[in-house]
């Protein structure tokens, strides 16, 4: 049994190969028990607006071109895999460790990942589809990342893509009493509104349900709420227009902004991107979408790698242990396979010699335990001496492998 991370992220994808692979929430449990039917055995899959991340537990012969095809046909796309990312088990474990702590985001120690690892473990185990091992790497690499923010991290300054965009645009132009309108009012939406009254926004929301915007509202009286389905009407009322919405289509469209001789500022939060990419090629538009902010996050984020690079020792550590853990646990499968092999032999063995002889109670206890005694001692020997063998951890599941199957049989 192998661990496997399979990835289409920032660091290899450009956006526009990242949009066609994006889970949406609706796709993620088809996505999850498509791969269960596949065969594999343990699946969690991780999609935000900088990746989308399969972490899986299987027995695969090819298993990157395999994975990569399942996704490829899931999205009806082709050519990912030179973009896409594979580790697999201690390596697989570690970059688990590194994406939850925020080691490897586009804004490195950001406080967004944590959660959304938290929501993709719970997705899964919600659906069944993550078990007794990955339930484990998830426990250890969210425990540890939370130990590392508390350490590491202890900057009370936000730390989101969401208040880089805002304050990239508070740089350009001072928000005091600035018109801006969030629409979508999710997770990252209500960041940016936020973000933008802190630094002084005169803020009006909108969402496609009503009923989202009213609940933000009561929160925050001072926003306005308009409807979304009259959102062309008063796109050009705002000089600073923020989207973050689940929209597989285009929010803010071209034909629906008009041409201006004032600057607008635009930030796309969203993956599929919520504004047409046309709008960032006219005089006076400044378009932020998600890879636009990828230099300010590298600024930004030099310091905080620094910091976050001191654990890495720490988590390659807690690594080889869980890998420790993951060796015996493949070897309680295989045990479980054998001695549930023995325990069946044993039983029809013992009810041909008892159909066969005429013995007390007593004899057939002691005959019990002797026949049950004897298979499981020629059942273990093979394994321990697996086990105690020199070859390497590789070597020593193949082998633990043909065990269990032989025994299946």
């Amino acid at each position: 049994m192998h661990f496997y991370a399979y990835g289409i992220n920032y660091q290899q994808a450009p956006i526009d190969l990242r949009e066609q692979v994006h889970f949406k929430e609706t796709q993620i449990i088809d996505g999850l028990n498509g791969l269960l039917d596949g065969g594999l055995k343990e699946v969690v899959i991780l999609s935000t607006c900088n990746r989308s991340e399969l972490y899986l537990l299987g027995d695969l012969p090819d298993a990157h071109p395999w994975i990569n095809d399942y996704v490829e046909g899931f999205f009806h796309v082709s050519g990912l895999l030179p973009y896409s990312s594979f580790y697999e088990d201690e390596e697989a474990l570690l970059h688990l460790f590194k994406v939850t702590s925020g080691m490897s985001s586009l804004l490195v120690g950001e406080d967004q990942i944590l959660g959304q690892v938290k929501e993709a473990w719970q997705t899964a185990m919600d659906v069944g589809s993550s078990g007794k091992v990955l339930n484990r790497f998830f426990r250890e690499a969210i425990a540890e990342a939370k130990s590392v923010k508390t350490r590491g991290l202890s900057s009370h300054v936000p730390t989101s893509l969401s208040y880089v965009g805002v304050k990239g645009i508070h740089d350009e132009l001072p928000l005091k009493d600035v018109p801006a309108l969030v629409i979508g009012m999710g997770k990252m939406g209500a960041l940016a509104m936020e973000h933008l009254l802190e630094f002084g926004a005169k803020v009006s929301i909108t969402n496609r349900t009503h009923l989202n915007s009213l609940k933000r509202q009561r929160d925050f009286p001072q926003v306005e709420v308009l409807p979304y389905e009259e959102l062309a009407q008063y796109l050009a009322d705002f000089p600073v227009i923020v989207s973050a919405t689940s929209s597989p289509h285009h929010t803010v469209r071209a034909e629906d902004l008009p041409l201006r001789e004032e600057e607008i500022y635009l930030l796309d939060l969203s993956m599929p991107r919520d504004m047409d990419p046309e709008l960032g090629k006219r005089e006076h538009v400044h378009l932020w979408d998600i890879d636009a902010l990828e230099e300010i996050s590298r600024k930004n984020s030099r310091k905080k790698a620094e910091t976050l690079e001191q654990f890495l020792p720490e988590m390659e550590e807690k690594t080889r242990e869980l890998m420790s853990w993951f060796a015996q646990a493949d070897l309680t499968e295989v045990m479980q396979t054998v001695n549930d092999h023995c325990e069946q032999v044993a039983l029809d063995t013992l009810e041909y010699i008892f159909r066969k002889t005429e013995l007390s109670h007593s004899q057939k206890m002691k005959v019990s335990k002797i026949v049950h005694s004897a298979l499981k001692k020629v059942a273990r020997e093979p394994v321990l001496y697996i086990l105690n063998g020199d070859e390497n951890r590789e070597e020593k599941r193949r082998a633990l492998k043909l065990i269990g199957e032989a025994y299946e049989q």
